[in-house]
């Protein structure tokens, strides 16, 4: 779905001041299929752990930007055991 301008400004005005785990809750509710995408950046922890707060099983997709080792991010993900995608 593409938002317009006047869209995102309702969301913006609807949001202000809501705590940032009940509009974690709605974006996952209002998707069709949420996912989440992390290239393990200096955020991302922060963000998937706010995430999967919320929804534990939602499935992770890892952009990768530069040499990979599998083995690592299998590893950063074991505790978790989130479904996770490596593209």
């Amino acid at each position: 779905m593409k938002f317009t301008q006047e869209h995102i400004a309702h969301l913006n005005a609807q949001f202000r001041g809501i705590p940032t785990q009940e509009i974690i809750a709605w974006a996952i509710d209002y998707a069709k299929r949420p996912v989440v995408t992390t290239n393990f950046g200096p955020y991302s922890g922060s963000l998937l752990n706010a995430v999967t707060e919320i929804k534990n099983d939602i499935p992770v997709i890892l952009i990768i930007l530069e040499p990979f080792d599998p083995w690592k991010a299998t590893k950063l993900n074991s505790n978790r055991e989130l479904p996770t995608w490596f593209y």
